[in-house]
């Protein structure tokens, strides 16, 4: 459906008016209690309301905006509103108002297609609800903002792919990931060079480590294993169209690289668990081919590090042989898994509940939580467990499909499953997965792949009434 023809139905556009109008109000009274953050939300989305008609519908600029946008400003101080950039708050109010009347007109037939929706809206509406409790802060509206916004990129994924009936599929994933990878190169590339300079890098457990563009080296490291099953694919199982390859091959290299100078130790595990996993994929000459790949790499590595100077294996060696940061972790869980009852495990806490808990029995220490299992049970209850479970059922999705001979290129599904794998592996021990570079930029892969799968299993439907 083209959703520019939704305007042309008054009666439609006219209620939406209305609800939205109601919701404004309901902001604009919180101006009394919450002053200017309030007003600049009630004219950001008042103005966003007037420009509906000129984005409706515009699904693949919408969702390039927000993945070009998020990378690049989401952790830039300047020109910020309660720490949220001006940029990113432009790209909300461009968004919202379609992105309501999409969910609206449109909720049950992408469900249909992808069911993995359905916990995500349900997360959502129960974030939207804890707002009714007592003491709720407005600046948490970021919060519900973002899983808006984690939503509606997936919608944007869905309907981009099922617009554009007179181009290939694979062309367009193709060229998509082309995009995404060149943000990560991005991160990867400013990454080395505060290790390089030693500017912009945060001592944190101790060790001085990159910040890059996204403020935190975890993220920056998992949103590099999210995009390496892409390159590994596109370089050793389906090989990219010979003009692409140096591109696939150096950005490789340097996310690698930029990978090794984030000092995570969870992305490292995730990185070999990565390499374990394709090499059933791989024949023995290519097995071959990457062995001789990383030792190449490492000793241009080991080169450069030694001609830059640089402290990454001091670094490096701290991190590996340092537990501090793990006891600290073991502790804050111990704490939230205490403080659980019957009604956290049904309703949960509230939003931001874990850090406001820890910020007030233990002040002055990191309130993050790094576990999102945890996190999420304990301020969602059983909706934030579903959020969880989801990307469980993905990722057992997604290696069934790896194993299905019926399918014509069933080895590509090894990529949405390491990626799902990298999720519940980097929730474990990480907060990087609420960030929103790497939130927006899952859910797009994850989209996309599922989409081709639906494509797959629609295909040997037809077959068989063929048969």
């Amino acid at each position: 459906m083209e959703y520019t023809l939704l305007l042309e139905n008054k009666k439609i556009y006219i209620t939406f008016i209305l609800g939205f109008i109601s919701f404004v109000l309901f902001i604009a009274y919180a101006v009394s209690n919450y002053g200017l953050y309030a007003f600049i939300l009630t004219c950001g989305f008042l103005v966003s309301l007037i420009i509906t008609p000129l984005v409706c519908g515009r699904f693949k600029f919408l969702l390039y905006l927000w993945l070009l946008v998020v990378p690049l400003f989401d952790n830039v101080g300047l020109l910020s509103i309660k720490g949220t950039n001006i940029f990113v708050f432009i790209a909300t109010a461009l968004s919202g108002p379609f992105a309501l009347l999409l969910l609206y007109k449109s909720t049950h037939k992408v469900v249909k297609e992808l069911p993995f929706v359905v916990p995500l809206l349900l997360f959502e509406l129960v974030i939207f609800i804890n707002f009714l409790r007592p003491g709720t802060y407005l600046s948490n509206i970021a919060e519900l903002i973002k899983h808006f916004i984690e939503i509606f990129i997936v919608f944007c994924v869905y309907f981009y792919f099922k617009n554009q009936k007179n181009q290939d599929n694979q062309s367009l994933t193709y060229n998509l990931f082309k995009f995404l990878n060149i943000f990560v190169m991005l991160n990867s590339a400013v990454a080395i060079f505060q290790s390089v300079t030693g500017i912009g890098m945060g001592i944190i457990s101790g060790v001085p480590r990159p910040l890059g563009l996204l403020g935190g080296p975890n993220s920056i490291a998992l949103l590099i294993n999210l995009l390496l099953p892409v390159a590994i694919y596109y370089l050793f199982i389906e090989k990219a169209p010979a003009k692409d390859r140096k591109f696939w091959l150096i950005s490789s290299f340097i996310n690698i690289f930029g990978l090794l100078v984030t000092l995570s130790k969870t992305s490292y595990v995730i990185f070999f668990i990565m390499l374990f996993i394709f090499s059933f994929l791989m024949s023995f000459k290519i097995k071959i081919r990457l062995l001789y790949g990383f030792i190449c790499f490492f000793v241009l590595g080991a080169a450069a590090i030694i001609f830059l100077d640089l402290d990454v294996l001091t670094h490096l060696s701290e991190r590996m042989t340092s537990v501090g940061s793990l006891e600290w972790r073991l502790k804050v869980w111990n704490l939230l898994l205490y403080n659980f009852d019957f009604n956290t495990f049904i309703i949960g806490n509230g939003i931001h509940s874990a850090k406001y808990y820890l910020l007030r029995i233990n002040f002055g220490e990191d309130p993050h939580v790094h576990n999102i299992y945890i996190q999420y049970a304990y301020e969602y209850g059983i909706a934030g467990i579903l959020y969880c479970l989801n990307i469980v059922f993905l990722a057992v999705t997604f290696m069934k499909a790896m194993f299905c001979k019926k399918y014509a290129n069933s080895k590509v599904y090894i990529i949405p499953f390491i990626i799902a794998l990298s999720m519940l592996i980097s929730m474990f021990n990480s907060n990087a997965l609420a960030m929103r570079t790497s939130l927006y930029f899952a859910w797009t892969l994850l989209t996309v792949y599922y989409l081709q799968l639906n494509s797959d299993k629609l295909k040997i439907l037809e077959q068989q009434d063929k048969e």
